[in-house]
């Protein structure tokens, strides 16, 4: 996986794009109403995309609505129609089971004449975290303008370029997430679609992410938070080679610190075990060159366990207390839910060691 900046503008993507086909395909497992942290936090952005839109939406479209989730706040803090597009099988099936139209279809220009017609236009338009998997922002953005009312509004959710880099946020490098923003390519590149953006608010979401708003139509008046996070930019130089080669010099340094933690559990003889069989993890055990290390990969997702990690004979299966003990080495590929995964191995008396990638490397030996 090769990511590349743009002279020109400093948009950071990835170069390698996989067919959709096979990403979103009949075995898509994501469905975000299953995590309790982001059902409250999409209820939160929710309110806040009807109140930045200044008057109460009639019908709202969410673009890779997955199951429904962003929708159905939506809908109960508005009582506006709401329709989802979303490629993947089977989140389209639940989503409709739970009374939230959705069409499972891929998102482009050519698809939002066909919503046109039938559903007319939008008073807000979301994307969440599908903005950056789209391998076609012109046409994606074309079609949004094409579908958003005078005055309505885009909002959408993104990882953050500055958490990734500063961070070191390996978890977001994925075959998934095309694009990686920043603030300062996206203003422009937005306005030529006369989408104006004027908010945007900094959140913890995946190790750090940013919750955008535009308007269609005349661009107005730069909030507090939007013009603080622009001049950040500007200080930390976002845009330029030095800023990502901070990124080439921290994943570096990530990788040292690991290896130093890792090999002096290594030696003492202590059994590797991942948590959480993430998209991300295939990346994390290739940059970290234990792919052949693992003993096996824990998973509370029945889709995934019996599976194998990529190109070894690393089984994925469910959790077993009795399979952890004081000399096992766990590492929670999961890495966005470490804590939560160190309170359950605490709480199953479990005394093992946890090695985390999140936000730095660190040993946390629950022994004790």
């Amino acid at each position: 996986m090769d990511l590349y900046r743009c002279d020109d503008c400093g948009h950071v993507q990835m170069l390698d794009v996989i067919d959709l086909e096979i990403l979103f395909d009949s075995s898509y497992t994501y469905k975000p109403s299953a995590n309790s942290g982001l059902v409250k936090h999409f209820d939160i952005y929710a309110k806040s995309a009807i109140e930045k839109l200044g008057y109460t939406p009639s019908n709202c479209l969410d673009i890779g609505s997955n199951d429904g989730l962003f929708l159905s706040c939506l809908k109960k803090n508005s009582n506006s129609e709401v329709l989802g597009i979303d490629p993947a099988e089977a989140p389209c099936l639940y989503a409709n089971s739970q009374g939230i139209n959705t069409l499972q279809s891929f998102f482009n220009y050519d698809i939002s004449h066909k919503i046109k017609s039938q559903y007319g236009r939008f008073d807000i338009i979301s994307a969440n975290n599908v903005f950056a998997h789209n391998d076609d922002l012109n046409g994606f953005a074309k079609g949004v303008s094409s579908l958003l009312k005078d005055d309505g509004i885009f909002c959408f959710e993104i990882s953050y370029l500055v958490d990734i880099v500063e961070k070191c946020l390996l978890g977001t490098i994925f075959h998934e997430h095309l694009s990686h923003h920043a603030l300062q390519p996206l203003l422009p590149f937005l306005s030529k679609y006369n989408l104006h953006l004027f908010d945007c608010t900094h959140v913890n979401t995946q190790g750090g992410a940013l919750i955008c708003f535009a308007r269609k139509g005349v661009g107005i008046e730069l909030s507090p938070s939007l013009q603080a996070l622009l001049e950040n930019e500007v200080n930390l130089c976002t845009t330029t080679s030095s800023f990502m080669n901070l990124f080439k010099s921290n994943l570096i340094n990530t990788r040292n610190r690991f290896n130093k933690f890792y090999n002096e559990y290594k030696n003492k003889g202590f059994e590797l075990v991942g948590f959480g069989a993430a998209r991300s993890m295939n990346f994390y055990t290739s940059f970290l060159q234990i792919n052949n290390d693992l003993s096996f990969v824990i998973d509370d997702n029945p889709e995934k366990c019996g599976k194998y990690l990529y190109d070894t004979n690393t089984l994925i299966t469910a959790f077993d207390a009795s399979k952890l003990n004081s000399n096992t080495l766990v590492i929670p590929f999961a890495w966005i839910h470490t804590q939560s995964i160190i309170k359950r191995l605490t709480e199953s008396n479990i005394s093992c060691s946890v090695l985390s990638l999140y936000p730095e490397v660190d040993v946390f030996n629950l022994n004790s």
